[in-house]
Order: structure tokens, then sequence, then C-alpha cells
């Protein structure tokens, strides 16, 4: 028996939130995505996945597949140290051959995807990517994305938090036909009690164009929330983002999420909770970044916080530990120096091809860069 362990976030002196588990499950991507088929990009959804899959998730390192059971790109020379559990994860990709053209069957109809959990999508690991961005046109592509995000990793234990995982839960691979995306025209929605009080932004940059469109993209925005989604999703709160391209008359809806602080927003929680649709002073407003907060906090990347190695970001608030990283990293350098120069040393005497050898070896190095 599960028993539902709701969490709770008191957000200012009178006001608590609670998150139940239920309100996690309408927001998984299959929950709603038959509902606004219509109004949302062309997606494909591998449902349930397998729980080798799953496995090879949650385990730390990374192994991609054989290159020769399915194509990826030059990023994985980088995982060719393997960790101590390589054993064990590598015995997981050994079992999800079947698996492996599942995946490759929606690239090949898209030409290219960009993947998400049941929940979310590895934005965090962009830096990995040859495109610096979730567009995957390979099944490594899509694994390596995937094994790289705290928020995937997030998305794996996320229900366990909440008193378990329901009998008839599944996780769920979200193939979403990949669309260059403007971030300026993205924008977040909150709704509370069936009543649409704040959007925003999504990307935490300035753009001057967006306040000459101001009024038309929030007349867009309401539009679309109260011929579609009002009083259609089966929680009276939540959030949901959308994305409004050029020439500014279609809106698409792209996800939902929680009503809960756990959702990013623009505009302090405390502030959301207390805002009333209802009261006739009540002025729904699309906040935009101004221009003076562009060099502040709000001007930059979004989760740019994740693309920094833990270990820098845990030395960075200690300087005993800052220095001593630094102390490690010197004599790891010094270590390799001193074994490049005992493997050239040892070359060039076996061989009086030394330097065609180095050649080769510079050239093979470029056509890698290049490719």
């Amino acid at each position: 028996m599960i028993i539902n362990q709701d969490q709770e976030t008191k957000v200012d002196n009178t006001t608590t939130l609670t998150l139940t588990r239920e309100h996690l499950l309408n927001c998984q991507f299959s929950a709603w995505y038959k509902l606004y088929k219509s109004i949302t990009p062309k997606t494909r959804i591998i449902k349930p996945l397998p729980e080798d899959f799953v496995n090879y998730l949650s385990e730390d390192g990374v192994i991609l597949p054989d290159e020769e059971k399915t194509s990826y790109g030059s990023d994985s020379g980088v995982f060719e140290e393997y960790s101590d559990d390589e054993e064990e994860l590598d015995s997981y990709v050994s079992k999800l051959d079947d698996f492996h053209p599942k995946v490759q069957a929606v690239i090949d109809e898209f030409g290219a995807v960009a993947p998400k959990l049941n929940w979310s999508s590895p934005q965090d690991a962009i830096w990995i990517s040859p495109s610096n961005s979730t567009r995957c046109v390979t099944v490594n592509d899509v694994y390596l994305l995937l094994k790289s995000s705290d928020y995937i990793a997030h998305d794996l234990t996320m229900l366990d938090k909440l008193g378990g995982v329901p009998d008839d839960f599944s996780f769920e691979l979200v193939l979403r036909k990949w669309i260059n995306i403007n971030p300026a025209l993205e924008f977040r929605c909150f709704v509370k009690d069936r009543e649409l009080i704040a959007v925003t932004q999504r990307d935490q940059n300035y753009y001057e164009f967006l306040f000459k469109l101001q009024e038309r993209l929030l007349g867009e925005i309401e539009l679309f929330f109260y011929e579609h989604i009002k009083d259609t999703f089966p929680d009276s709160s939540f959030v949901f983002d959308v994305y409004i391209p050029e020439p500014y008359d279609k809106v698409w809806l792209m996800d939902f999420n929680v009503f809960y602080p756990t959702t990013d927003s623009l505009i302090e929680w405390s502030t959301l909770v207390n805002l009333d649709a209802t009261c006739p002073a009540f002025d729904l407003e699309l906040l935009l970044i101004d221009k003076e907060l562009r060099n502040a906090s709000f001007a930059c990347q979004r989760h740019s916080q994740n693309k920094v190695p833990m270990d820098i970001v845990n030395a960075s608030m200690d300087t005993e530990a800052m220095v001593e990283m630094l102390r490690s990293q010197q004599r790891e350098m010094e270590r390799m120096e001193g074994e490049n120069s005992g493997s050239n040393a040892t070359r060039g005497d076996a061989s009086t091809g030394g330097d065609e050898a180095d050649a080769t070896d510079a050239a093979a190095a470029t056509a890698s860069e290049d490719s």
C-alpha cells in the first residue's frame, strides 16, 4: 500500500501551497497531450520505458551504445574512460537493442527531435551537445542529453518524495519534432482557481522588441487560455508555457507545470499566491524583463547554474577547498606531462619515423575537430 505524502510549502505568512502526487501526474506529458494535441508541436511518446533503460538513466557514468548498432556524434570520444560501475552500466546498454530502433524510427520521421521524460527536458545539459541545444539527430544524441541532465535525474525520483509510485505509472520518453525556438517568444502563464493571474517571459534576458508587442502578445495568450485551457485542465491551479512565433498570430502549447514554488517564476511566489483575478482592481499584465535588469541577476541564460561542475561550485564556497582543488589539478597536470614526456622519448627512440607519426596524429586530431 502506498501512502500519499503531500508536500507543503509556506510561501508567505498566511498562505501554504500543497503539492500532491495527483498534481504531478496531471502535469506529465502523456496525461495532457491527447487533449491538446492540435495546439501542441508534433510529438511521439515511447511508453512504457523498459526497466533497463530507466536503470541506465539512473546509474552514474555515461556509456553509449556500440557505434555499429547505433551511430553517434564525435562527442562520444569523451567517454572512453569508464567509471568503476562500467560493467553494470554496460549491461543495461547491451539489453536495449530492441529499444534503440524505436527511438531511431522517430528521429527518421522528424529529422531531428527534442527529448524529455514525463516532466522535464534536459535543458541543463545542452552544454554537452554539439549544437548547444536539445536538438538530437541520432539515438546517442538523445541518450547523452538524458544521461547528462540533473533535471532528468530529478524526474526519476520525483514521485518517491511524495509517497511512492502508483501501480499504473510508467516512465515515458517524449520525442518532440525539433523546432528552432526563439527564446524571447516563450511565455509562462500562471493560473489560480481557473483564472489567469500572471504572464511572464520565460527567458531571463532583455528584448527591446517585445515591449512594442506587449499588448498584442498578451491578447493572444488570453484568447488562447479562454478558448483551450481554462476549463479543460484537471487541476484548478497550474502553470502552462506557450510559444508565439512570428507573425505572432498562433499560440502553441508547450508544457504544463504544477502551481508550486518548484516551478520557476520571474514573480515571487509570495506575490503570485496573493493575486486575485476576481478583484475589480486586478489588471492582468505581461511581465517583461526591463532594460535596467539586463545586467542584474535576471540577465543570464536559463539553466546556467547547471553548466558548472559541482566540485567547482562547492569549492567556490570554501577557500581551503578551492586551494586544494587547484593543487590537485596542478599535480594531475604534472603527472600527465611526465607521462607524455616519457611516451615521446620512447617513441622517438623506437622509430626513425617519430616525426611522421606526430604529423599523422596531428592530422587525425584536426580531422576529428572538423567533424
